[in-house]
């Protein structure tokens, strides 16, 4: 190599194992030779070793990769990523995506725009790595900027050698027109003169004094988030609680008031059931009866025939 072409790594030099080979093509030539960007989903149910997957790949690729490049809320990778910390080459994992994520209501709330943070990485030929349970947990627009993702499904925890997980890891091209798909194909690699698709790649585990730094991070934020449920739970019964009529009576009116309406035996005519509204909303007689007296100022009664 000229001076002016970085050294590959050493975790994947010499490119002996699959693993090294995908990494070294798609991922450190993507952004130190070909002067790209890198983005990828890595994806699987509970317990098959995402995170630590996503720590040996930007570990391997980007040899100064910290813990403290771990990101569990997408705002604040994105506010990271507006900043001046990063350079070429380097990677950020923002884990557990889809946690903080619920389809891009984290950027309505935050009002943070994705595109520029995204952009900063393109410009600066940066490596991002997602992790999440399902690929569809990636809104639309990120979708179409990733370059692979790794599916992972299985992990060998008590293997003789070494633990090691497997994945099988698919580069993605999306269409640039109004079909708006996204083609997934393995990777392909010479071995012996003849050209293989690469269908599944093993990740052995990242190195234990990064995990080590990483593991009270994850733990300190799954404590803030589990926190976070229980605080919003408990607001929502102290909400439910405090109810009064008028916000029974219009939450009624706007769910619909179907299943509130009965037929009267005698006349056979439809009333609003004040018992069923005292019962749903765990509310008093008079309450009950105040709600209905609302509702009556609202529907006609053609409008409970309707319900029969």
């Amino acid at each position: 190599m000229s001076a002016d072409t970085p050294e590959p790594p050493a975790a994947l030099v010499p490119p002996e194992t699959p693993t090294q080979r995908v990494l070294l093509h798609h991922a450190w030539r993507r952004m130190n030779i070909k002067n790209e960007h890198f983005m990828c989903a890595i994806v699987g149910r509970e317990g098959k070793a995402k995170s630590h997957t996503a720590l040996k790949i930007a570990s391997g690729v980007d040899p100064t990769f910290t813990a403290d490049r771990v990101f569990f809320n997408v705002a604040h990778a994105l506010s990271a990523l507006n900043s001046d910390e990063y350079g070429k080459g380097q990677m950020i994992v923002i884990d557990e995506a889809g946690v903080s994520m619920g389809n891009r209501t984290w950027y309505d709330r935050d009002q943070i725009d994705t595109n520029q943070a995204l952009q900063t990485v393109r410009k600066e030929n940066m490596g991002v790595l997602w992790t999440l349970p399902r690929l569809s947990e990636l809104d639309s627009q990120t979708h179409g900027r990733l370059h692979a993702f790794i599916e992972m499904t299985r992990k060998y925890t008590e293997h003789e050698t070494q633990p090691y997980a497997v994945g099988k890891w698919k580069n993605i091209d999306p269409t640039r027109d109004e079909r708006d798909k996204l083609y997934k194909e393995y990777p392909r690699m010479r071995t012996d003169g003849v050209k293989e698709k690469i269908k599944e790649i093993g990740f052995t585990p990242p190195d234990p004094d990064l995990v080590a730094a990483y593991e009270p991070r994850k733990d300190e934020f799954m404590e803030e988030f589990i926190g976070e449920i229980v605080d919003k739970a408990n607001e929502q019964l102290d909400q439910d609680a405090s109810a009064g009529p008028k916000d029974i009576a219009q939450e009624i009116a706007t769910d619909g008031i179907g299943q509130f309406v009965s037929e009267n035996g005698t006349t056979g005519s439809a009333y609003i059931n004040k018992d069923l509204i005292r019962i749903e909303f765990d509310i008093s007689h008079s309450d009950a009866n105040a709600v209905k007296a609302l509702l009556e100022q609202t529907y006609a009664d053609s409008d409970l025939e309707a319900h029969l």
